[in-house]
């Protein structure tokens, strides 16, 4: 998707056909994530491996035993996506209401498709159980289905001028770039919050999940 980055991500091998986008999400790495979770910082769509000396351990809160490296952006890196959040902001603001709309409404289809992985992933760097992480992936794919009719419904409107000569037209438009900062407790849904509407209304993301929890982001982003 057009101008979505993440400035954080850990250190699992990510399984993907040479040939083909199909993910492999269901097979489990040693420390029990999938292998499917992404590496690296994902910036313009390319996912920038981790580097020595520029990384931190996610911790597992039941077994306070880490399960991954994931990646600290640079100053540089932070340049490079605020580069490509504008750079994809003036092409995302371009594609039609319509448009945008079935492609959140796609996202939706995939989180729900996927829930089981992001659970899983979830209740391992969160801690809450795995029925509630299941139904916090779901409402996740909520917010895309709601800001997916949202976006379709960003209406301007005409008003009456100084004369009966003149109407004046409003029209709503996408501001930029959005920088989203989320927190540790709802990984799933507080940065969905931030990305589909974002999304919906014509602006590029950046989005920076909680230390502890990046994980969930992560494969979100990788679902977007």
């Amino acid at each position: 998707m057009h101008g979505l980055n993440i400035l954080e991500s850990h250190g699992n091998d990510t399984k993907m056909s040479e040939n083909s986008t199909e993910i492999d999400f269901w097979s489990l790495g040693s420390s029990g994530l999938p292998l499917a979770t992404p590496t690296g910082i994902l910036i313009d769509g390319n996912w920038r491996r981790l580097d020595a000396g520029t990384s931190m351990e996610v911790i597992d809160p039941a077994t306070e035993v880490a399960i991954a490296a994931i990646a600290t952006a640079t100053e540089e890196d932070v340049d490079a996506a605020l580069a490509a959040a504008n750079t994809g902001w003036h092409s995302w603001r371009k594609v039609d209401a319509w448009t945008r709309s079935s492609i959140l409404r796609r996202v939706a289809e995939l989180l729900r498709q996927r829930c089981q992985v992001l659970a899983l992933v979830l209740t391992i760097e969160q801690g809450k159980p795995v029925s509630e992480s299941t139904s916090e992936v779901l409402a996740a794919a909520d917010q895309f289905d709601w800001c997916a009719d949202e976006a379709r419904r960003i209406y301007g409107r005409i008003a009456d001028g100084h004369s009966v000569k003149q109407r004046l037209m409003v029209r709503r438009e996408s501001i930029g770039p959005v920088a989203a900062f989320c927190t540790w407790n709802f990984p799933a849904l507080l940065p969905s919050r931030k990305i589909a509407p974002a999304l919906a209304a014509g602006c590029s993301v950046i989005i920076v999940p909680a230390d502890e929890t990046p994980l969930t982001a992560a494969l979100i982003a990788q679902t977007c």
